[in-house]
């Protein structure tokens, strides 16, 4: 038969190898001999770039003897097929279609029959979405659906499978017959592999049951027929199957909640029955609790509701406690112990706190005072994985947290011990500013640590000191610091372990950051280590070299260019980028620490490091443009993977169009079906490139001019990388990006420099609004069309960083664009804020389309305190946009919307007036709101509204509003709020108010936290006794407990302004002298400091 076009006979010529020899070079492929490889490779690369290929493929899938020949050729033929399809005539391609269906049948083999359906997916690919379509591939499917033949059954099914990315409106407009079908093959009655399969195609169904009450109803009489058929395959040993249906169970946690809430506690209770179970296989345990997870993730709301939190913590709880089965478990491997700490982080993180914490905490209590270590070490993992989720429930409570994590670096178990290191790391990053408040306990305690003789210790203790020494005051580290340079110095030299001397390297960048100049005694012998460590050849220590060399770049920072020298300098950059260059496969993980030298370097010299920016920049461009890492997955053996990796090398033909006809179809061409979206990117290949960008970021604005002859290039460079397909990358371009800007506009400055209230048209140099205009070009057009909300969240910032270093009259010429992007986000329209409905319970989403809306807040917020209100003006209208999410379901909304709007209200000043009674009704009902943020921030709104004198009228009923929320709450950010804005209130009517809340106001001073609002409060008291109002007389002795300790108080004198100092003091004197025997008695409790205080004001 002939597979060609008439136009296409120059393929067909006497070269072409016959079938058997293309059989015969495909058995080459899987033989031991590696030269016999390279030459059938070779032969059959050069092959598989002709059409001429795709019948030869076809005729050994259905003729060869050979198993792995007919698995390989179809796994090639469908990795080349959309490539040669339109070179295939009519009858060919008819050809194909009704020999790869008939093949279903005939071919004996499992694993044949499974790639033969996957190449039918790829032909679907290709043809079902034209008009001829491929009619009768489902009419054969589903004939054969209904065989006799499990096997013909099952294959029908995997080909649907195969097929669903292509036959979604098909599944809709069919839904009760794919709907019997898949249940009728989920039957116990039916063979094993079809119950399997059918498992796999179930969530096919899945989009069109969204919002159909009637198909929901349908679809859940899969969850018991599904739970059956994995309990069979756990009771019959067959862990793939199992597996292959907790994968289907655990996507059925993003579905809607009426799917699954009819069935969720039998789902559950099956699935912890499994998790508990150690007789069953830990892989098939993990995939059970993975479903718990996925739904604690996506539909934590289930598991509260049917009171499923409890029983799912004690499973997990109760996994974390079991003993590894080996002493020497590789760090990468998932144990019991390990995945049972996963799972209680899952749920500390995704279900309401609220519901978790009184839970966990009683599991603490319980598993750490234990005889068995192994519930003690589960106790101090759980407290590791947890305080990320519970962080602020645990925070006020943080010296209860501090206690246990003192028993558990006591334990008499080296296990728990290590885990109590790991656990300080993570209490250091999300217990903190409150954690520090015990670091004269908690220094102790990693010093102690870090002296042990076991190695794992050793470097877990150097984790800890690490994380916490990072946010430690220089003063509180010092005491501390001989004793630790002296073990980490001593292990650097001593300890043979490669983990342990480079957390060792590592802690020793940390103390140098924290501790700043104050390292200077000890980088002299650090430098000779570091030094020393960059003659490092071998890769398996290379890991030392790159610590090493960013560890100098550390130090050089910390301790200044002087103290460092630039001797030393030089001799690290020249050593950094030998170590770039060196040719060993761990030089990925060099170039990494090499950039993260120079950014420091950078910030070390500033100018200086001028003469360095020629080398530097082309190794950073280097690192920027390099591809290293970027693969594709492969389903072929590792020697026939490489006949598929590039196959357009070289080709010497040049692709036909496809036919007129079928261009009028609209059909995608080769180019697009052919491009597979499927890339892996690893991670040390992404970091490098993250910490290349950041370097360049670094430069641009810490060197000055001399950085300006790099900018274009450099920028050509980044703006590639800006639609990278990695989010990542992409979010990290903006860095750099936005200081190229600042660089640019630095060395090219304007004839005039902005100041705060210049209006936004002040011109720029030519120079500058021409790079920043098309550097925002980029910016913008991701923010309207970026998916990744973090990265758009980056581009917001970089317009407010932009606003705030060189002014609001850099973005001029695009301010009206982002008004408008600022007006999608808050409709929640932009492209990155779309959401799938199971979405909705997902707070990691949901943090980050938080972000967002925070992002574009915070440019609201800047141009507010940039712009004075003539320019501002225009933007009230977006600013109303933010009112409604007031009252959003969502509590950190809440907050965040009432924060921009006091932030906004308090640059703006009197300007607010005309819009003051408007803000100020819709913030009566967040004054009640459960959230004590929200509640904070709408007292402080509520305050700075009066202080436009436009609201008096409505005195009375915030005042009252106030003192509610004072006489009941406890929450000390909103009670001194609260305070702050009843003195606002005061002064605004000038006392002439209803003062029935005055006792509860006084009896809320003095403030507890924030300072800041003792200004108002103050003004409050002063105008009472101005206006001689009788009310405030019962609380003058209060009045002078206040003023008194306040005067006496350092630390909240520096919040209120000089000019209150001396009014405080005048009416000390005032209220001594005017009442000064019947004061007598009060002033003698005073403390000693405010009787003299108290004097010196009388005296005065």
């Amino acid at each position: 038969m002939c597979f060609f076009d008439s136009e296409n006979k120059q393929y067909e010529t006497s070269e072409e190898p016959t079938v058997q020899e293309v059989e015969h070079l495909l058995q080459q492929m899987l033989m031991n001999n590696t030269q016999v490889i390279q030459e059938a490779t070779q032969h059959l690369i050069k092959y598989l770039k002709k059409p001429a290929s795709v019948p030869v493929l076809f005729q050994l899938i259905q003729q060869s003897q050979y198993p792995a020949v007919r698995q390989n050729s179809a796994v090639l033929l469908r990795k080349r097929i959309i490539k040669h399809w339109n070179k295939l005539g009519r009858q060919g391609q008819e050809h194909i279609k009704r020999g790869i269906l008939e093949m279903l049948v005939k071919e004996p083999e499992r694993v044949v029959r499974y790639s033969i359906s996957t190449l039918i997916s790829t032909i679907g690919r290709i043809v079902l979405p034209r008009a001829s379509g491929w009619k009768e591939l489902f009419e054969y499917l589903f004939r054969l659906a209904g065989s006799a033949d499990p096997n013909h059954r099952e294959s029908a099914l995997l080909t649907l499978e195969a097929l669903e990315e292509h036959i979604g409106d098909l599944l809709g407009q069919h839904f009760a017959d794919f709907y019997e079908l898949f249940k009728r093959s989920l039957q116990p009655t039916e063979a094993p592999i079809v119950q399997v399969a059918s498992i796999k195609c179930v969530n096919m169904l899945l989009p069109w049951v969204v919002e159909n009450e009637e198909y929901i109803a349908r679809f859940r009489d899969f969850i018991p027929l599904i739970v059956g058929v994995v309990d069979r395959a756990i009771a019959s040993d067959k862990e793939d199957d199992a597996t292959a249906g907790f994968e289907v169970l655990a996507e059925l946690a993003e579905s809607p909640s009426a799917v699954l809430e009819p069935y969720i506690v039998q789902l559950t209770e099956f699935v912890l029955r499994v998790g508990q179970s150690r007789q069953v296989s830990l892989n098939v345990r993990i995939e059970a609790m993975t479903v718990i997870q996925w739904i604690a993730q996506f539909k934590p709301g289930l598991l509260v509701r049917h009171n499923l939190v409890r029983p799912t913590m004690e499973v997990a709880f109760g996994m974390a406690s079991e003993p590894d089965e080996d002493d020497d478990v590789p760090h990468d491997e998932l144990t019991a112990r390990k995945f049972g700490s996963q799972v209680i982080d899952c749920l500390c993180k995704y279900v309401e706190n609220h519901q978790v914490y009184p839970i966990y905490k009683e599991m603490i209590a319980k598993y750490l005072p234990s005889p068995d270590f192994n519930h003690r070490a589960a106790a101090a993992s759980a407290m590791s994985v947890g305080c990320e989720g519970l962080c602020e429930l645990m925070v006020p409570e943080v010296e209860g947290w501090v206690s246990y994590l003192t028993i558990a670096h006591n334990d008499p178990h080296v296990t728990v011990r290590q885990l109590a290191c790991i656990m300080l790391g993570r209490f250091a990053e999300w217990l903190s500013p409150e954690i520090y408040e015990y670091y004269t306990e908690i220094m102790p305690l990693i010093a102690k640590a870090l002296m042990e003789d076991v190695p794992n210790m050793q470097e877990r203790a150097c984790y800890a000191l690490l994380s916490f020494v990072e946010n430690l005051e220089t003063e509180q580290s010092l005491p501390y610091m001989d004793t630790l340079m002296a073990r980490l110095i001593n292990l650097i030299h001593t300890s043979g372990n490669r983990d342990v001397q480079e957390m060792c390297i590592s802690a020793i960048s940390a103390v140098a950051s924290s501790t700043g100049v104050a390292f200077t005694k000890y980088y002299e012998p650090i430098v000779q280590i570091m030094a020393q460590l960059q003659s490092i050849n071998d890769e398996e220590r290379m890991v030392l070299r790159s610590r090493a060399i960013e560890c100098a770049g550390v130090v050089a920072l910390a301790v200044g260019k002087d103290a460092f020298g630039m001797q030393n300098i030089n001799a690290f950059m020249n050593a950094a980028v030998e170590g770039f260059n060196l040719p060993t496969a761990a030089a990925g993980d060099m170039r990494e620490y090499v950039m993260s030298f120079f950014a420091n370097i950078a910030e070390t010299l500033k100018g200086d490091y001028a003469p360095f920016l020629q080398g530097s920049m082309q190794l950073i461009g280097q690192v920027l443009l390099s591809t290293d890492g970027v693969s594709q997955p492969d389903d072929l053996p590792t020697a026939l993977a490489a006949l598929t990796d590039d196959f357009d090398d070289g080709e010497e033909y040049e692709e036909e169009p496809l036919p007129e006809d079928y261009d009028e179809e609209g059909v995608l061409d080769e180019e697009a079906l052919e491009d597979d979206l499927s890339y892996s990117v690893g991670t040390s290949f992404l970091d490098e490139k993250i910490q290349a960008l950041h370097a360049l970021g670094v430069i641009c604005v810490e060197v000055g001019p001399s950085v300006i002859p790099f900018v274009e290039q450099m920028y050509k460079i980044v703006s590639v990388l800006k639609t990278y397909v990695h989010h990542d990358i992409r979010k990290a371009c903006c860095f750099p990006l936005e200081n190229m800007m600042i660089a640019v506009h630095r060395a090219y400055p304007p004839p005039a420099a902005w100041t705060d209230g210049m209006s936004p048209e002040m011109p720029l140099s030519p120079q500058a609004r021409s790079f920043i205009d098309e550097v925002m070009a980029g910016m913008i057009k991701a923010m309207i069309e970026d998916i990744d909300r973090e990265t758009v969240s980056r581009c917001l910032d970089t317009v407010k960083t932009l606003s705030e270093v060189i002014g609001v009259n850099a973005l001029f010429p695009q301010m009206p664009t982002i008004g408008k992007i600022l007006c999608d986000i808050f409709a929640g329209s932009l492209v990155c804020q779309e959401a799938e409905e199971e979405d909705e319970e997902n707070e990691s989403v949901e943090t980050e389309q938080l972000e967002v809306f925070i992002g574009a807040c915070d440019i609201l917020m800047c141009w507010a305190k940039k712009m004075d209100a003539q320019h501002f003006a225009p933007y009230w209208e977006i600013v109303e946009r933010v009112v409604p999410f007031l009252n959003n379901r969502r509590e950190g909304w809440r907050q965040e919307a009432a924060g921009a709007l006091c932030e906004i209200v308090n640059s703006m000043k009197m300007a607010v007036a005309p819009r003051a009674t408007f803000l100020l009704e819709a913030i009566m009902q967040p004054l009640q709101d459960d959230h004590a943020p929200t509640r904070s921030n709408a007292a402080y709104l509520a305050g700075l509204l009066f202080d436009t004198r436009s609201c008096n009228q409505y005195a009375g009923n915030y005042a009252q509003a106030l003192v509610n929320i004072m006489m009941k709450d406890t929450d000390d950010q909103c009670l001194d709020n609260c305070c702050g804005a009843y003195g606002r209130i005061i002064t605004a009517t000038e006392g002439q108010m209803d003062l029935s809340g005055l006792n509860a106001w006084m009896s809320k001073l003095p403030l507890r936290l924030d300072f800041v609002e003792w200004a108002p409060v103050l003004r409050g008291i002063f105008v009472l006794f101005q206006q001689s109002n009788p009310a405030v007389a019962p609380h003058i002795p209060h009045v002078i407990h206040i003023l008194t300790g306040l005067l006496a108080t350092p630390k909240a004198l520096e919040k209120i302004e000089p000019e209150l100092h001396t009014t405080m003091r005048g009416l000390v004197k005032h209220l001594g002298t005017s009442f000064g025997p019947q004061l007598a008695s009060i002033v003698v409790q005073l403390s000693a400091e405010q009787q003299q205080i108290y004097n010196q004001c009388v005296n005065s």
